[in-house]
């Protein structure tokens, strides 16, 4: 999932034709680095193997181990000046790596089957190592291959493994060790290992990821599961988490980019409105500051439909840069899909902290709309280095164009409408929109920002006046958030644009929202998934998130509230409420229930509970997927995540006055880290300080496990001496760990909507609770409105 990205109950599929032809071949005379590139793609390695010595070979990296016990290794051809980046092993082997966070602890024991442990081992009979380090020649020179040179053939084991991590994976690791050579003070190593229990794992370091270090299991169709990743062992923290800090080669300040949209229209169609997807032609100029010193490679990543023309400097001289064509090695992928890294080989070293220039021309295929950063060239695992932008973008004149920032220039010639548009506040990402028979609508509500709604006027809608509901229910929520959050968006002006598309996403002052919310109203969820994309203007762009695992602060912390404007502006709306908690419910816990409910997500759901239970917690992000459910980080992170929030909310209900604390709590939140980017632990810190005591626990046990509790109770009420009242609640904890902490809600009532609220805290198997009361309770509500992610029964 992207970032910001809403998943709305519609979805396409867009199959791409074929059309162009690979870039034309290198010259003869490559430069240096392409040359190497070229050989490595030849995948040559040693035509005979060596024998392991006796006693084996052993290596290690970071907090893992390899022995070679017997077999033979095959080193890969070396390039210019000799170094060898690559080594084929077949025999037998092993494997041992320690696993540094509890948290990565349990998820390996949750994917693996294993118990949980401190390490992980795994036997191999088959290892195929790549790296920039002096590994793989130091173990051919321990096997006694550092005398005459060998002679070197394809190795088909070798080719093999190498299409599948670029077309299963688009991992292009030949481009990778080239880059890595090339940059200061980077590390690369990728170990593929083939085992008995497993299949194909992969151990990895990668130094331009923000953690290092990966174990992944590459499955038979080309899902890739990662069962464990963490920080290189310098950056780790005491207890082995992950620091969050992105260790960044470049950081992006400006982008610069003319956007022509008058070329080829192709016969495909996107979205509601049949838009018609067209060949763009961008150069997209990136000014930058290089973060090393020494700097001889830029690499970058670009959407995989973007076929690169070429590359300059700021001089004008063109560059060379390294880029599979990834459609034409598979007939599983369209033509037109090339490797989404970009790797730009520099004519000279650049010293860190002088600002710099590329320029990248390419073509690519796109609807009405830049999603993103992928649009353009962006630094891989990269979302929080903010930067300015200048987008040029020609259009035929029938079309309309919206984009971020001020429009400081407009003008029509010869049929070709060109308009400049100037983001002058560092943002994220930058975007636009386009289209043809658009229409525009304005909302202004006192002590708001100016709402626009630009969107398509489809064809046989029924729903009455579709630009106006969407700018309705966008500027409604806007006042609604800014009440809720006590804080005042930083914007003169919110546009919110239609995109032929069955998802949304969220800009700073620009939304994109799928042009099928602007064809037909369905009650409730229509305001939802509007709602949900306003709510990213704090939740995402004022508060940032700081890694991947702190992304549900900006989806769960969107999606709830969304479901709080629901409820409050809605007909019945805490029926609307409760229906959305009821139709997340099931969909987490497998159930059919709510089949017909208009909240429900049926293309999400799972009904076969052992592969729920591969799920990766919620502070997994996009790893919580599986090979059985590569949708769960949308399961997890915008459904399980709000159920979370709502469980905390009612919790906080039992402390203060109604939703006072919970309330206080996100406006807190907002006025401590606006314009900042948030940790998990921020929040927290937020929420101790707001509330009082340590809430880790809950935090801990929702958000980084999968708990599945049963409550079972039982009640008694009896009269005191005095003439009042004693409840008595006798509480069994089942299906979670030792020490699993919970406050569960109770809720009195005394008749004539009189009522009292208690909250039991339960931190043991069994426990008995005891309050007084002034009166005889009519009734008992234990854990009510889903404020408990359980199973709750009651005994008779």
């Amino acid at each position: 999932m992207r970032p910001s990205v809403a998943i709305l109950f519609f979805s396409i599929t867009i199959t791409i034709a074929a059309g162009r032809a690979a870039p034309a071949a290198a010259a003869e005379a490559a430069p240096p680095g392409r040359a190497d590139y070229e050989a490595l793609l030849e995948w040559r390695f040693a035509a005979r193997g060596l024998p392991v010595p006796e006693g084996g070979l052993a290596f290690e990296h970071d907090a893992a181990r390899w022995r070679l016990d017997s077999g033979e290794l095959f080193p890969m051809a070396p390039i210019a000046g000799g170094r060898v980046t690559g080594l084929l092993f077949e025999g037998r082997g092993s494997m041992r790596m320690e696993v540094p966070h509890d948290v990565e602890r349990r998820h390996l024991a949750r994917v693996s089957g294993r118990p949980e442990g401190d390490a992980f081992s795994v036997t191999f009979t088959r290892l195929l190592l790549r790296t920039t380090e002096p590994i793989a020649g130091g173990l051919t020179a321990a096997a006694g291959g550092a005398g005459e040179p060998a002679a070197y053939a394809a190795s088909d084991a070798a080719a093999r493994a190498h299409r599948r991590w670029l077309t299963e994976q688009f991992a292009d690791v030949d481009a990778r060790v080239i880059a890595g050579l090339r940059v200061p003070g980077d590390r690369f190593l990728r170990v593929e290992m083939d085992t008995a229990d497993f299949g194909r794992l992969v151990w990895e370091h990668d130094g331009l990821r923000r953690e290092e270090v990966e174990l992944s299991r590459l499955d038979q169709n080309g899902y890739t599961e990662v069962w464990v990743s963490h920080d290189r062992a310098e950056d780790r923290r005491a207890d082995g988490s992950p620091d969050g800090e992105r260790h960044g080669v470049i950081a992006v300040e400006h982008l610069d980019a003319e956007v022509d949209l008058t070329g080829r229209a192709r016969s495909l169609r996107a979205g509601a409105s049949r838009t018609l997807m067209r060949d763009a032609a961008i150069r997209a100029e990136l000014t930058f500051v290089p973060q090393v010193d020494g700097l001889a490679a830029v690499p970058l990543r670009l959407s995989a439909l973007a076929e690169v023309l070429a590359v300059t400097d700021e001089s004008g001289r063109e560059l060379p840069f390294l880029r599979d064509h990834l459609g034409g090695r598979s007939a599983d992928l369209d033509r037109e899909v090339f490797d989404p890294s970009l790797v730009v080989l520099l004519a000279e070293p650049l010293a860190a902290g002088r600002p710099a220039k590329l320029t990248v021309e390419y073509e690519v295929l796109l609807a009405n709309y830049g999603l993103g950063r992928s649009w353009y060239p962006d630094l891989p695992d990269n979302f929080n280095d903010p930067h300015t932008a200048r987008l040029t973008i020609h259009t035929d004149d029938r079309y309309d164009v919206r984009s971020m920032g001020r429009r400081v220039e407009e003008r029509t010639a010869d049929g070709i409408h060109t308009s400049v548009w100037a983001v002058e506040r560092p943002t994220k990402m930058v975007s636009f929109t386009y289209g043809n028979r658009y229409r525009e609508k304005s909302f202004q509500l006192d002590g708001v920002p100016e709402v626009v709604s630009f969107g398509p006027r489809v064809s046989g809608s029924m729903t009455g006046d579709m630009i106006h509901n969407v700018g309705a229910d966008v500027v409604n929520s806007l006042q609604f958030f800014e009440w809720l959050f006590d804080d005042e968006l930083p914007v003169d002006r919110l546009q919110v644009t239609g995109i032929a598309a069955g998802h949304g996403q969220a800009f700073e002052g620009f939304l994109h929202v799928a042009d099928y919310t602007y064809t037909a109203e369905h009650a409730g969820a229509s305001e939802l998934f509007r709602a949900h994309e306003t709510a990213h203007q704090w939740w995402g762009h004022r508060v940032g998130w700081k890694s991947y695992r702190d992304q549900w602060l900006s989806e769960s912390l969107a999606e709830y509230s969304a479901m709080m404007y629901v409820a409050a502006v809605m007909k019945n709306g805490d029926d609307h409420f409760e229906e959305i908690l009821d139709a997340y419910r099931n969909l987490i816990d497998g159930s059919m229930r709510g089949l017909f409910s208009r909240y429900r997500r049926p293309w999400l759901e799972e009904f076969d509970a052992s592969r729920r239970e591969r799920l990766g917690p919620i502070c997994l992000g996009g790893r919580a997927g599986s090979a059985e459910m590569p949708q769960g980080y949308v399961v997890q992170v915008y459904h399980r995540g709000p159920l979370v929030l709502h469980m905390f909310r009612e919790a906080l209900g039992g402390l203060g006055s109604g939703d006072d604390l919970f309330v206080a709590v996100l406006r807190r939140f907002v006025d401590d880290f606006a314009g900042k980017n948030a940790s998990t632990e921020d929040f927290v810190a937020t929420v101790n300080r707001v509330v009082g005591g340590d809430w880790t626990f809950f935090f801990d046990q929702w958000l980084c496990d999968n708990p599945e509790p049963t409550y079972t109770w039982s009640s008694e009420i009896a009269e005191a001496a005095d003439g009042t009242w004693q409840v008595t609640l006798e509480v069994a904890q089942e299906g979670v760990p030792a020490g699993f902490v919970m406050p569960l809600p109770v809720e009195l009532s005394f008749g004539r909507d009189r009522g009292g609220r208690y909250t039991a805290l339960m931190d043991a198997p069994r426990k008995t609770f005891t309050f007084a009361v002034p009166e005889k309770p009519t009734a008992i509500d234990f854990a009510p409105r889903h404020s408990v992610l359980a199973k709750v029964e009651r005994r008779r």
